[in-house]
């Protein structure tokens, strides 16, 4: 058997006062020895001491101070009875049930020394000793009834259901019906696979506390339990009709329509319950959280976040319910409402990470960069080991050009993750970005080439660093083998095309580089300014200058070429 500790310091503390504790019915048969008047007293002074020690929770003392007044008294039943109360707090059954035992041969009358026993043989399974003790106790006072309970118990833990029915019974025979019995017997039948009998038990709670639907109910979830599916709705719908606003039985209806294959109905007694106060929000909120698996079904998606604004309008400022609502709203592909909500979770409360790092994305997906780099710089003093913010933070403010703070980020950020992050990669490749933006080109090099050491064929940073290095007239053997693998993977890119094209124009092979730049005017369908005025370039080189003097303009026309190329087309010649 098991105790709360409430009870065990009831045992424990029961007859501090006075070292010849019985109930007043009873005469105590102590076995005392004779005490000098020295010696009553020192025996005296120690075990209030020993009472004082148990109520600091100094338990080893305490025992000491007992065992010195066994010293001086062997046959002190009460210092055996507080020793063994000690020892069952501090989980020594064995020294307990010593202890215990030793009392009652000094006291075998006592009411408290009786029951302590009868409680260390239930947990020790000694269970015939304990049924013993507590039979002995109820013929001492059969009006006692948690002795008859604890009888049960000991049945119910050893297993014997039919003497823990039959005890219970006795219970109701004289004491009248009880919540706690009636539960108990039910259990037995139900755990015996004995319906009727079960259902019957609940029945008679039902009857005798007419007034309350939780016992009505009891029975409508045992139906359910069961899963004999109509009877329970037919009980849940008769609890209803007589207490209208009954949130738990919409509840067990909402349940028990759903098991039918009856998703409407379902959702319609959902919807009632959700309507009521009675409902608490948690059990509203764990059960939305437990129908986010099924939303992907239009339908149901539909009916959820019905129920979600029900609570919404209940709880407007509760943060669990807006995140909630944001991932319905998310699912359902509603950014800008996500965000909304997302916004005011962090207005409520900023302890939540997951909060912070989903409404990032949300602004990520918006390319909201003003908003990303403000929220993920505020998140940072929050949470200043996430190498996620530290990522987003460097990379809106690479969108915002924001570059030495990007380099700050990323840096910093890059510290707090190891080679396995999913963010790694992306880390090093707008580093190396940011380094090169920040005119430090050499450390923009190296960390690509530490990328690529790592990840070769990564086709991003292969074509941005063989940009650059022909930007800067570095290297263009090495950026040329490069810019060959992008081109040589998706030969229909413009934008790769573009830079072997240029790579090929810097390298004064003029007439390779026509042929891979007409490949990305070919496939340039969003008409880049820079693609068309490399073409130009080109096209000059090749000795067509009134075709290459034509595709400037048009690159004018678009509006995003060099600083150079007006001066191209005014001067009709190619400017470096």
């Amino acid at each position: 058997m098991k105790y709360n500790l409430a009870f065990l310091f009831l045992l424990l503390f029961l007859g501090f006062s006075s070292c010849k504790t019985t109930k007043n019915t009873l005469a105590p048969k102590d076995k005392s020895l004779s005490l000098s008047e020295n010696k009553e007293f020192e025996f005296k002074y120690l075990f209030f001491d020993a009472n004082k020690y148990m109520l600091n929770g100094d338990f080893d003392n305490a025992i000491s101070n007992l065992n010195a007044c066994l010293a001086i008294d062997n046959t002190s039943s009460v210092s055996y009875y507080k020793l063994a109360s000690i020892y069952l707090l501090k989980k020594e059954y064995a020294l307990a049930e010593e202890y215990a035992e030793k009392a009652l041969v000094y006291n075998d009358s006592n009411v408290w020394y009786l029951y302590l026993a009868g409680n260390i043989y239930g947990n020790n399974e000694k269970y015939e000793k304990a049924i013993a003790i507590f039979n002995r106790l109820i013929q001492i006072d059969e009006n006692e009834i948690d002795f008859y309970l604890n009888l049960a118990d000991i049945y119910l833990s050893a297993k014997d259901f039919k003497s823990a029915l039959k005890t219970y019974n006795t219970i109701q025979d004289k004491f009248g019906i009880a919540e706690i019995i009636s539960v108990q017997k039910h259990k037995i039948y139900a755990s015996q696979g004995k319906e009727k009998e079960a259902i019957n038990e609940l029945k008679v709670l039902a009857v005798n506390f007419d007034s309350e639907p939780a016992y009505k109910r009891n029975i409508a979830d045992y139906y359910l339990q069961l899963n004999r599916l109509n009877e329970a709705i037919a009980e849940y719908q008769k609890i209803l009709l007589k207490h209208t606003g009954d949130a738990y039985s919409y509840l067990g209806l909402a349940e028990a329509f759903k098991r039918a294959g009856n998703v409407n109905e379902s959702f319609g007694a959902l919807k009632s319950a959700f309507k009521s106060a009675e409902l608490p929000s948690e059990v509203k909120i764990n059960v939305l959280v437990s129908l986010l698996p099924s939303i992907e079904n239009t339908d149901i998606k539909i009916a959820v976040i019905e129920l979600t604004e029900i609570v919404l309008e209940q709880y407007p400022d509760d943060p669990d319910v807006n995140t909630i609502y944001a991932n319905f709203l998310l699912q359902a592909n509603d950014i800008k409402g996500a965000k909304k909500h997302l916004e005011k979770v962090l207005q409520i409360r900023k302890d939540k990470y997951a909060i912070w790092e989903q409404l990032i994305l949300v602004y990520n997906q918006l390319l909201d960069w003003p908003a990303c780099f403000s929220v993920s710089s505020e998140a940072i003093e929050y949470f200043p080991n996430q190498g996620f913010l530290y990522f987003f933070k460097g990379f809106s403010g690479f969108q915002l050009e924001k570059y030495n703070e990007s380099v700050d980020a990323f840096e910093f950020g890059l510290k707090l993750i190891t080679k396995t992050d999913p963010l790694y990669k992306d880390f090093l490749t707008f580093l190396g970005e940011s380094y090169h933006k920040t005119g430090k080109k050499d450390k923009a090099y190296r960390t690509f080439d530490r990328l690529l050491e790592e990840d070769a064929q990564n086709i991003m940073v292969l074509n941005n660093y063989a940009y650059y290095l022909s930007i800067d007239g570095e290297r263009l053997d090495k950026a040329e083998k490069m810019s060959k693998i992008t081109v040589t993977k998706e030969p229909k890119n413009p934008t790769y095309l573009d830079t072997y094209a240029w790579i090929l124009f810097r390298q004064k092979r003029y007439a390779e580089a026509l042929e891979f730049i007409k490949k990305a005017i070919e496939y340039n369908v969003g008409k880049s300014a820079v693609i068309t005025e490399h073409y130009g370039d080109i096209l000059y080189h090749n000795n067509a200058v009134d075709e290459a003097i034509n595709q400037w303009k048009k690159a004018l026309e678009l509006g995003e070429g060099s600083s150079l190329l007006k001066q191209k087309i005014d001067a009709k010649t190619y400017i470096e």
